[in-house]
């Protein structure tokens, strides 16, 4: 056995490169089987952030000059659909949908208005639709002729729609609508009613309301309408007002971008994944038996649920394997791999594998997370130290993280850090009462969380009291500023796209969060004071570590101004701090030269905030 050198801990040189994590997080997205054959979106970082259709049997059919993305709701989703044989799908550039068949491809739709959420029914294309006039912003459920790509609307008034979804004879529509300030996971209602070629007939509403939230309405073979709701206190499986079988475990996600799926039907059973303690199952539901069989299918994530008869399709992940895209055979068990990330081609001992932890924070109650040592199969720390820890803050905030591998993670890990992924209260995952707990508490919760589990491991001895970073995105960059406008628990920070005045962020966003900050704030002008109390930027004399910004200059839901107004404050009050811009880039970086960029200045900047070199480290292994 070779024994390990000694490094200080963060410096240790790391085959995971910046580079290497680039190439392997292109990201998988709806999933569509059509005459048995599956097709799904991918988006690839080392094509400069392309999004393309691709088939188990022809591979890439997207042809060169088209990405398929759609901006509605700017998150996007579900951007394409297929009906014997036709790809139907919203290009990125125009938010047009085109029409493709064999290696034909024409516009169907003109420009000017937004599609999302595509089901093909005989009458024509179901979508979501937007239509932007100046700041004014329409959403309605539309019909889209196949003929003439003529946009109708099938229904309008509320102020935002998802989920459009035809009966198996394409005779009834259900879908789902909602009304600000209400986010889809605060409360939808699912509506139903007849379809033809002029449009709807009887619609009516049933079920849900301001207070309960319905996902993923889904037509059964029996002709029921099927959907998920949270009316008992978790996302349950229901028909009609009875929930097929109540578990205190989620079979739902936050609908942040169109077509997700949690479940799909095998015949007279329904294949379904759920979620209990940030670790999901698959299993099967015989609804007539109330029996719930987990499948001897190796994974702690699952989502993009499709079947056809026997052959089902979905993602999934596990704590050793990155997400990758499976077609499985519902009598044999027979896994097949349609799509998958680059393999780290490494010994094991590089990798940190996520060990699931509960801590005590404020108020007596616990939070949530996924604790990762450092790791490295050459390198230990110094002896009598410890290593420095980052907690990284997930966005949404309405969000959650799970223990699937991330290579980004392991960047760090691999380096010498340790990291601590936050399942913070307002996560998805842990129930309502469990997300509800951020309702006029974002920056108290969230921030008390993140201390406390930094606090946990510093007690267990885990980490480096004088070296704790904390990094987020959006509503984690947010938690981010308010963790170190809040106390000294943390040494340095880094901001992805994060909120540091919630005032300007209510008057710059977009209409899909454009009320979201009632519920975690309060209403305006009511609780003005609160958002200026909770704003990281009217506090900033409290700053007191160095903070580094990565904004990206196209972002509609965190505007640059976030940033730019942070850094010049922190620049001007003389506190190490650092802004990097990246063109072309919008809410999230999709181009591998800037996730490689981002990796690589943060992990320079941490250092320097630690007052540590290291001359010894290989530059080319970093």
């Amino acid at each position: 056995m070779i024994e390990k050198a000694e490094m200080p801990y963060g410096t240790w040189p790391s085959p995971i490169s910046a580079e290497l994590v680039s190439q392997t997080t292109k990201a998988f997205g709806a999933v569509v089987i059509d005459r048995g054959i599956v097709y799904w979106e991918e988006m690839r970082p080392i094509e400069q952030g392309r999004t393309l259709v691709v088939s188990e049997k022809k591979g890439d059919v997207t042809p060169p000059g088209y990405s398929v993305r759609t901006r509605v709701h700017e998150y996007g989703g579900k951007s394409f659909t297929v009906h014997d044989g036709a790809i139907y799908f919203v290009n990125d550039k125009d938010q047009r949908i085109y029409v493709q068949q064999g290696a034909s491809v024409r516009p169907l739709t003109k420009e000017g208005v937004r599609f999302a959420d595509l089901c093909y029914t005989p009458h024509g294309l179901a979508a979501v639709a937007e239509k932007h006039n100046g700041a004014n912003v329409d959403n309605f459920l539309a019909l889209i002729d196949l003929d003439t790509g003529e946009c109708s609307v099938l229904a309008s008034g509320f102020d935002f729609y998802s989920s459009p979804t035809p009966s198996s004879d394409g005779s009834k529509l259900a879908w789902l609508q909602w009304n600000l300030p209400n986010m889809p996971w605060d409360g939808t209602e699912l509506w139903a009613a007849g379809i033809n070629a002029s449009g709807l007939e009887a619609a009516h509403r049933i079920a849900g309301g301001k207070e309960e939230s319905i996902f993923q309405p889904q037509w059964g073979p029996d002709g029921a309408l099927y959907y998920v709701s949270d009316k008992n206190g978790w996302w349950n499986l229901y028909c009609g007002n009875d929930s097929i079988y109540p578990l205190e475990a989620e079979f739902g996600l936050p609908q942040w971008v169109f077509g997700r799926s949690t479940y799909s039907f095998a015949g007279n059973q329904i294949l379904c994944t759920y979620c209990r303690n940030g670790i999901w199952t698959l299993a099967l539901l015989d609804p007539k038996a109330e029996q719930l069989k987990a499948l001897p299918i190796q994974g702690t994530f699952f989502t993009q649920l499709r079947s056809e008869g026997q052959t089902a399709a979905f993602m999934k992940g596990s704590a050793q394997s990155m997400s990758e895209l499976v077609k499985l055979d519902l009598k044999t068990h027979q896994e097949k791999i349609l799509a998958s990330n680059i393999k780290f081609n490494l010994h094991k001992e590089y990798f940190s594998i996520g060990q699931p932890i509960s801590f005590p924070s404020k108020g007596g109650r616990a939070a949530h997370g996924f604790y990762y040592p450092p790791a490295n199969k050459d390198y230990q720390g110094l002896k009598g130290t410890l290593p420095p820890l980052i907690v990284k803050v997930h966005g949404g905030p309405t969000s959650n993280v799970t223990s699937v591998f991330d290579p980004r993670i392991q960047f760090w890990t691999s380096r010498g850090f340790a990291v601590l992924d936050v399942n913070y209260g307002g996560s998805t995952g842990y129930g309502r009462a469990y997300r509800e707990l951020l309702t006029k508490a974002w920056g108290i919760v969230d921030v008390d969380d993140c201390e406390e589990g930094a606090r946990y491991l510093i007690s267990k001895g885990l980490a480096d009291p004088k070296r704790i970073a904390i990094t987020g995105g959006s509503a984690g960059g947010y938690t981010v500023l308010a963790c170190l406008t809040h106390g000294n628990v943390f040494t340095v920070g880094a901001s992805y796209f994060g909120i540091c005045d919630l005032t300007i962020f209510f008057n710059e966003t977009h209409k899909f969060e454009a009320r979201y900050l009632d519920k975690l704030i309060g209403p305006l002008p009511d609780c003005q004071g609160l958002y200026k109390e909770r704003s990281p930027l009217t506090k900033i004399d409290r700053i007191q570590a160095p903070v580094i910004f990565f904004q990206g200059l196209e972002d509609k839901i965190v505007p640059p101004d976030q940033s730019e107004i942070m850094y010049d404050a922190l620049k001007k009050r003389g506190i190490p701090t650092k802004l990097i811009m990246y063109e072309g880039e919008g809410h999230g970086f999709r181009k591998a030269e800037n996730i490689i960029n981002s990796l690589n200045e943060e992990l320079a900047f941490y250092l320097k905030a630690f007052n540590r070199n290291s001359p010894t480290v290989d530059r080319n292994k970093q």
